[in-house]
């Protein structure tokens, strides 16, 4: 039987001293590198309104992300729109198939 994540990783939040809102909240595995369980982000950042403005993914304490889907996503504060995208691989900005590896 596998381990519950919970023993495989730990998160930390971060708050906003003004608002007490979260302004970051970023996922750990055993051996302290930025790592979420699953397809999750392992770093989100908030505004002051408490509004997602960015999601990172790292594994392993470096940008990846599988089945070509980015690394870094951008959000608009006040829309909430995402602007921004990014793919890496091992930290190094990459892209397969010849695609773009920014757009926005």
């Amino acid at each position: 039987m596998s381990e519950p994540y919970q023993e495989k990783h730990s998160v930390r939040t971060e708050f906003h001293k003004a608002t007490g809102i979260p302004w970051r909240v970023t996922w750990y595995n055993a051996l302290g590198d930025q790592d979420a369980p699953g397809d999750l982000p392992s770093e989100m950042g908030f505004g002051e309104n408490g509004a997602l403005v960015y999601a990172f993914w790292k594994k392993d304490g470096k940008f990846n992300r599988d089945n070509d889907l980015p690394t870094r996503i951008y959000y608009d504060e006040n829309s909430g729109k995402p602007y921004h995208f990014r793919w890496e691989k091992d930290d190094l900005e990459h892209r397969d198939g010849d695609k773009p590896s920014t757009i926005g």
